[in-house]
C-alpha cells in the first residue's frame, strides 16, 4: 500500500514539474487519460476496502432533483473518507454520465486537512472546477442540504483555481438557477476571487 502511495506522489509530481510554467495551464494540460487509468488502478485496491467497511454505516436521504441533466435518486450519506483521491478520480472518469451520488461524494471528500495533500487538492480542484461548470445546481443543492460537508473549504478551492475557466459563465449559470441564495451568493463571491486572483 505504501508503494501505491510513492507511485501516486510520483506519478502527479511528474506531471506537475512535465507542466508547470509561470502561468495557468490550460485545463487540458493537468490530468490526461493515461494519468487517470493509472491513478484509477493505484487506488482501486484502496477503495474496494473503504467501500466494505463503510457499508455497514450507510444512510439514506433523498434528494429532489429539477435538473433535467441530472437523474433524480437517492443519495447515501455515509461516513466520508476525506482527501479520497479515488472518489474524485470516479468523479472525473464519469464526468458525463454525473449523478447526485458522485457530485456528492466529490464534495465529501474537502476537508482544511486535505491541504497538505499537494496531489489531492490539484486533482480535486481541477474536478470541482469542472464539475461546477457543468452542474451549477446540483452542487448549491447539495451545500445547502448537506451540512456534513466543508463547505467553507469548497469555497476557499473555489477562491483559487489552478486553471483558468469561464468564470462570468458560471456565475451566470448560477445566477440563472433556482436555489439556496446564500449558497449561490457564497459562491459567486469565491468565484469573483478567483477571477481577481
Amino acid at each position: 500500500m505504501k508503494i501505491s502511495h510513492y507511485l501516486l506522489v510520483a506519478l502527479i509530481f511528474w506531471s506537475d514539474c512535465k507542466n508547470f510554467n509561470s502561468e495557468k495551464t490550460t485545463e487540458k494540460d493537468i490530468i490526461t487519460e493515461e494519468d487517470q487509468q493509472e491513478l484509477g488502478e493505484l487506488l482501486s485496491s484502496e477503495t474496494v476496502a473503504n467501500e466494505d467497511s463503510l457499508s455497514d454505516k450507510a444512510v439514506t436521504t433523498s434528494m429532489e432533483n429539477e435538473s433535467p441533466e441530472l437523474i433524480s435518486y437517492e443519495v447515501n450519506r455515509r461516513e466520508c473518507e476525506k482527501c479520497d483521491g479515488q472518489k474524485v478520480l470516479a468523479v472525473s472518469q464519469s464526468m458525463d454520465d454525473l449523478n447526485y451520488q458522485l457530485i456528492y461524494d466529490l464534495l465529501c471528500t474537502f476537508d482544511e486537512s486535505c491541504s497538505k495533500n499537494v496531489e489531492y487538492s490539484e486533482f480535486s480542484n481541477e474536478v470541482l472546477y469542472k464539475v461546477l461548470s457543468k452542474h451549477p445546481k446540483a452542487i448549491v443543492e447539495l451545500i445547502s442540504d448537506s451540512p456534513e460537508l466543508d463547505s467553507e473549504y469548497i469555497y476557499k478551492q473555489i477562491s483559487f483555481p489552478l486553471l483558468d475557466y469561464d468564470y462570468s459563465a458560471i456565475i451566470n449559470s448560477l445566477e440563472e438557477i433556482e436555489g439556496n441564495e446564500k449558497v449561490k451568493t457564497l459562491i459567486i463571491k469565491s468565484l469573483q476571487k478567483a477571477i481577481e486572483g
